[in-house]
This record gives structure tokens, C-alpha cells and sequence, in this order.
């Protein structure tokens, strides 16, 4: 089976598991139907029942507030899987601080130039994520903007949060009207490097803010276009700012490899110290949109070694998407370079060295000139045939954490509903809303009992794997009765059949004389 045919097989088999997961999340909407009801019913009568039932409803109404909210947080996970596993293809995302050679990687291994896929040579930083898709015919580009809801939420609350700023603008025009919270006195540099790039966005606010009150959220873009979307300069180098507005930019163009019509690459902003909308987006992209990871890292050409920021790096890819190992779908590619910036081919072994024996763990450390496209297919190509292997491993770890999801969340709602119970045991059967808390009571008990039971059927006609550690056991068990586990002879259960009246009778007395069992 060659990649594509192998990355065509991991692409049928995500739909599948989507399938399957739209199963699972109609189980969880009937779930909330049933709670949401039973947590109506508790509020109408609380004030119609005695102080203790009241005191026993409102510790259901808690519970069950509880358990709404984790049934909501399984719901946007359910959803977030589901739009991994029903995308059209597989995605490499190249992480890394700025002028590490990441845009310099994806523009040998796509063809694409400093138009489609701005380095960093000359300021034309990337100020976006870019997504880059493979396809036969001329390069086609659309940009997706963000809108006033957005970017609020999105690029200005990260800032407003971590820097202790108070309430965020509710609006555009909040934003723009009044001067920026101060900044704590004693704030660290960190912040203060921080707070300088949202200055940033709020005295530049006029000259990207028409693309945020634009009607049309999707743009489509002429290839020589790109670069004023997703640079952070212009080609002459003066800073531009329509970038600010922008949540990605989708690029589909020829790839020289020819089996990859189904693999895109994700290029991000290269990530600082101090940009907490970058971080943010890497964040987002890393857990929605990223299935495998390439830290892109350029030695230095006289010493070189871990830093805090590489930590730091690696600590913010591990933790967009606990459930799925960072060590498990990453790669670290080191940029070797040989021009005016300095040769560092001597370091790169050593450096290598002290990356495996570091606490940042990846599938493999690879070695290129981001610069020469040759090198660079080459070990794409490796680096593709390993990561096609994992992928599939890693959805599948997805896909039983959502059925454990809810799973666990099946089995309180049937706790918490039982408990409720007794609240029935202190009503009077002529209150006027007994018999309607009844109906409901039944109704939502039968819902849970019913999708409980359709999901251990589900779940038992999808255990096909062998088990064998359960065979083991099973195995011990057996040869352990065959020479442990007594019982009383023929002939003894004879006669107390005679004493006791039935063969039921006489099994269930201890026996005066024990036998080997024979088992099997």
C-alpha cells in the first residue's frame, strides 16, 4: 500500500469514526432533553414542598446544573472531533519562533514564493495562520476574515485577561473610543511587551477596521494578494496592519510531489515571547486543526542549546490537545543553513544530541536546509511516511475518549436520577404537581435508561479487539478451579435431595466432604 493509498484509507476510516460520533452526540442530546426537563420541574416545585424536600431538590438542582455543564463540555469536544475526523485531509503544522526557517520550509516543499508564503527575510513576518492545500491548476486563495464578535473574543481578551485589564470592550466602537486600562506598575516585561503589541491594535484600529464590519466574512484573493493579508510588512517593509483582521487564509496550489492530494500544511505565526494573539492561534490550530506537529528550529552556528522559549513552545503545543500526546504526533526539523547567516552544519549533531536528551519528546529529529527544496522533499517524504502511521493510532485514542465521555456522563445522569427518587417517596399523591412531576420523573428516567442501554449495545458490537490479558485470567481462573473449588459427590447430593426435598435445597448447603471440581 503506497502513502496515498494509506493516507486515502486513514481519510474513509475518519468518516466512520464521524459517523459513529454523531451517534454518540445524539445520545448526549437526548441527555440534555432529559435533564434540562428534570431541572425545570425541580425550580416549578420547590416552593410547593416542605423545607426538607426543598433542601433535597435544591441539592439535585446542583447536581444536575453540574452535570448540564459537563454535558455542554462533551458536546463542543463531540463537535471539535467530529470536524477533525470529516476534513478532507490530513495537516502538518509547522511551529516555531520567528526566523527559524518555518515559511522558508513550506515554500520548498510547495513551490510557493514570498507572495503566497511570507518569510521573514525582509519583515515579511507571517501574521496569520495560512492553510495550503494541494492542487492541480493555479494557485486559488481566499481569506477568511474575523468580525467585530471575534475578534473581541479571539485577539483582544487573551490580552485583557492575562493582563489584568478589567472587562473587555463589548464593542468596536468601545474599543476605539477609549484610551487602553493602565498597565500594572509593577508588571512584568512580559507584559509590558505584551501590552505594547495590543497598543498596537488599538491605534491601528481605523486601518483594518473596515474589514471587520464587512458583510462578507469569506473573501477570495488574487495570489499576488496574499502577502498583504498575512504579512506583518509590506514588500517595500513599511508595518501593515490588514493582518489584525484576518482569522486564516486557505491557499490551494501544485505541490511537486504527486501523491499528497490529500495532505495539507498549516503555516502560523512564528511565536514570540510576548504576542499573546499568536499563542492563542497557535493554541486553536494545534487543537482544531493540526494533526501533526514540526517544530522547525535553526541551531546557532556557534553554540547553541534547549532554551526557556523552546520549553515554553513545546509546553503550549502539548497543551492545546492533552488527549492527544505531543510526543506521539510531532517532529522536530532542524534548519541547517550554509550562507551569509552562517554555516551551522557543525552544530546541527550536537544539537540533535541535546534535543534527545532533553524532556521534549517527538516521534524523530530530522535535519534540512529550509532552503533547498530538494532537501527538504526528502524529508517531508520521511517524515510524511512515519506521520501517516500515528494518525490513524491517534484517532482512534479520540474516538474511545468520547465514548468514555459518555459513557461516565450516562452513568451519573442514571445516579443523579435515582437519587431523585426519593423525592417522589415524600410527595403528597393529591398535590396538584405530583402527577406531573411523575409524568416527567418517568419520562426522563425511561430516556436515560433507553440511550444508557442503546450505548453498551453500541459499544459491545464494536469490541472486536482481542483482549489478551482478559484471556489470561480467564485461563488462570479455570486451571485454579480445576484443583481448588470443591464440591459435594453424586452420591451426597443424592441424599440431601432425599433430606432437603429438591436439588435446589441440597446445592445450597455446604457440603461434609469436599471433591476436586471437575471444570472444563
Amino acid at each position: 500500500m503506497n502513502r496515498a493509498q494509506v493516507i486515502s484509507r486513514i481519510l474513509e476510516q475518519r468518516r466512520d469514526r464521524a459517523d459513529e460520533l454523531d451517534g454518540l452526540d445524539d445520545t448526549v442530546a437526548r441527555l440534555r432533553e432529559g435533564l434540562t426537563e428534570l431541572d425545570t420541574l425541580q425550580a416549578t416545585i420547590r416552593s410547593r414542598v416542605d423545607p426538607e424536600t426543598g433542601l433535597l431538590l435544591e441539592q439535585i438542582a446542583g447536581a444536575t446544573g453540574d452535570l448540564l455543564r459537563r454535558v455542554d463540555a462533551a458536546r463542543r469536544d463531540n463537535a471539535r472531533t467530529d470536524a477533525r475526523f470529516r476534513r478532507p485531509y490530513i495537516t502538518i503544522g509547522a511551529v516555531g519562533r520567528s526566523g527559524q526557517g518555518k515559511s522558508r520550509f513550506l515554500q520548498s516543499l510547495t513551490g510557493l514564493t514570498d507572495q503566497e508564503i511570507p518569510a521573514a527575510r525582509g519583515g515579511f513576518m507571517t501574521g496569520v495562520p495560512s492553510i495550503i492545500r494541494p492542487a492541480t491548476g493555479p494557485t486559488v486563495a481566499e481569506v477568511e476574515l474575523h468580525d467585530e464578535t471575534s475578534f473581541i473574543s479571539d485577539v483582544l481578551s487573551p490580552y485583557y485577561a492575562e493582563l489584568g485589564l478589567g472587562t473587555r470592550p463589548d464593542s468596536l466602537d468601545a474599543f476605539a473610543r477609549n484610551p487602553l486600562p493602565a498597565l500594572a506598575a509593577d508588571a512584568s516585561n512580559r507584559h509590558s511587551h505584551a501590552y505594547a503589541h495590543l497598543r498596537s491594535y488599538h491605534e491601528h484600529l481605523p486601518e483594518y477596521r473596515q474589514h471587520l464590519e464587512s458583510p462578507t466574512r469569506i473573501v477570495p484573493i488574487a495570489p499576488d494578494e496574499i502577502l498583504r493579508y498575512v504579512a506583518q510588512h509590506d514588500q517595500a517593509g513599511k508595518p501593515s496592519h490588514d493582518f489584525r483582521a484576518v482569522r486564516r487564509v486557505r491557499v490551494t496550489a501544485p505541490f511537486p510531489q504527486q501523491d499528497l492530494e490529500s495532505l495539507a500544511v498549516i503555516d502560523l505565526p512564528g511565536l514570540g515571547d510576548t504576542n499573546l494573539h499568536d499563542e492563542h492561534l497557535l493554541r486553536q490550530a494545534l487543537d482544531g486543526e493540526v494533526d501533526v506537529v514540526l517544530f522547525i528550529r535553526r541551531p546557532d552556528p556557534i553554540r547553541d542549546d534547549v532554551h526557556d522559549y523552546d520549553v515554553a513552545l513545546y509546553d503550549v503545543a502539548r497543551s492545546a490537545l492533552p488527549e492527544l500526546p505531543i510526543e506521539q504526533r510531532s517532529f522536530f526539523v532542524l534548519n541547517r543553513v550554509d550562507g551569509p547567516d552562517g554555516d551551522n552544519a557543525a552544530g546541527l549533531a550536537r544539537y540533535a544530541g541535546v534535543l534527545r536528551r532533553s524532556g521534549l519528546r517527538v516521534i524523530d529529529v530530522a535535519e534540512a536546509n529550509c532552503a533547498s527544496p530538494q532537501e527538504v522533499a526528502a524529508t517531508f517524504d520521511t517524515i510524511v511516511g512515519q506521520a501517516v502511521r500515528v494518525v490513524d493510532e491517534l484517532d482512534r485514542t479520540l474516538i474511545a475518549r468520547r465514548r468514555q465521555d459518555v459513557t461516565a456522563l450516562l452513568a451519573e445522569a442514571v445516579l443523579l436520577v435515582s437519587e431523585a427518587r426519593a423525592v417522589t417517596g415524600r410527595a403528597v399523591p393529591s398535590g396538584s404537581w405530583f402527577l406531573r412531576f411523575q409524568e416527567l420523573f418517568n419520562h426522563t428516567y425511561e430516556q436515560l435508561a433507553v440511550a444508557l442501554d442503546e450505548l453498551v449495545d453500541e459499544l459491545c458490537e464494536r469490541t472486536t479487539e482481542s483482549a489478551p490479558r482478559l484471556a489470561a485470567e480467564i485461563e488462570a481462573a479455570i486451571g485454579q478451579a480445576r484443583t481448588t473449588i470443591v464440591a459435594p459427590s453424586i452420591e451426597e447430593i443424592k441424599t440431601r435431595r432425599a433430606v432437603e426435598g429438591s436439588y435446589a435445597a441440597a446445592l445450597s448447603l455446604d457440603p461434609p466432604t469436599r471433591l476436586p471440581l471437575n471444570v472444563g
